[in-house]
């Protein structure tokens, strides 16, 4: 099992993809830097567009985007929810928010008492 940067860049991509990719060689805290901008980056909605896309699913097969990292795999089909999230999920990210600040991108901090994307 690798190190604990390496295991954490490696949820989404390698080292040698995230070189590659950058045309340069990364330290160790140059991948823990990417690692922590990966989820808040244009990424996520990236790969979501193309998994999507190549799988051919649609909102009506589609599971919750988990924001809070509970597991959660209800699905969207309900017309409860917004922004990838299951009803539940999305009615807690608003209640991080003032009014309907909520967006398509937001993230709760670790103690999910707020939105680190809005701050």
């Amino acid at each position: 099992m690798g190190t604990l940067t390496e295991t954490t860049v490696t949820q989404l991509i390698s080292r040698d993809q995230a070189e590659g990719w950058a045309g340069v060689r990364l330290t160790d805290e140059q991948l823990e830097r990417l690692a922590a901008a990966i989820p808040n980056s244009s990424i996520p909605d990236a790969i979501a567009t193309i998994v999507v896309d190549a799988l051919e699913i649609g909102d009506d097969d589609a599971a919750c985007r988990d924001p809070f990292n509970e597991d959660c795999r209800e699905p969207l089909d309900d017309g409860q929810g917004w922004a990838g999230c299951c009803g539940g999920c999305a009615d807690r990210m608003e209640r991080l928010h003032n009014e309907h600040d909520w967006g398509d991108n937001c993230q709760p901090s670790n103690d999910g008492q707020r939105c680190i994307t809005c701050d």
